[in-house]
């Protein structure tokens, strides 16, 4: 799960315009990250990915490199700034998908607390 940072203050300072290249621009950083699995925009300015294939057996390296580049295009004020969460189905444990996506869910805003702290 990935929710764009600062949506709301760009739709009301530089209008809604610029918000839809932000959500563009969004998109964009995670198609490119999570080449080999589908995105979906669920929300105003969040996002899941459905992780298959090479991009499910290199998550963790992805994950990183996701916010790796948030946190550089939060430093430069220069790209989309992604919080980020991600969770695995457990078998053993999951009887719903809820349960992931809350897990998902608690995961980014972790993130987005990390990269609020960092912005100041």
């Amino acid at each position: 799960m990935c929710d764009s940072n600062n949506l709301k203050l760009i739709n009301d300072t530089k209008g809604h315009a610029a918000g839809d290249e932000y959500i563009r621009a969004s998109s964009a950083l995670l198609c490119g990250i999570f080449s080999h699995s589908p995105v979906f925009r669920v929300g105003g300015d969040e996002f899941v990915v459905f992780l298959r294939g090479n991009d499910y057996s290199a998550r963790h390296e992805l994950m990183e490199k996701l916010r790796g580049q948030a946190l550089e295009n939060l430093k430069t004020n220069g790209g989309a700034v992604l919080a980020s969460g991600m969770a695995e189905y457990l078998p053993e444990s999951d009887s719903f998908v809820s349960e992931i996506f809350e897990r998902a869910d608690k995961d980014m805003y972790d993130d987005k607390a990390r990269l609020k702290s960092i912005e100041g």
